[in-house]
């Protein structure tokens, strides 16, 4: 059984050889990734919105994941009773970390 993150880094390498051939997402794959697959297997931490609201909340939802060099928004659409990763998008680290700068 392939890991979840095998699972996305196979899911990007689809995206980049389905856009060189121009075939729709919809018709290359049902759902590479379900959330409820990527849910109990990646730590993540939920979003109140996507940057930009892209896409609402009506269509879809992010989740942040991060690591120790970076971060990445993992974007949802609703499909039916379950959600479908759609897209990864890195993100700056520093957007996600606070920095206390009171004098201690």
């Amino acid at each position: 059984m392939m890991n979840p993150m095998s699972k996305v880094r196979h899911f990007l390498l689809a995206v980049v050889c389905i856009g060189a051939l121009g075939v729709s997402g919809a018709r290359a794959a049902d759902c590479p990734i379900s959330y409820s697959e990527f849910e109990g297997a990646i730590a993540h931490l939920d979003m109140e919105s996507c940057p930009n609201d892209k896409p609402s909340a009506e269509r879809g939802f992010c989740r942040l994941v991060l690591d120790s060099t970076r971060a990445s928004i993992f974007v949802f659409h609703h499909v039916g009773n379950d959600a479908c990763l759609v897209a990864v998008k890195p993100a700056p680290l520093k957007q996600f970390l606070y920095r206390d700068r009171k004098k201690r």
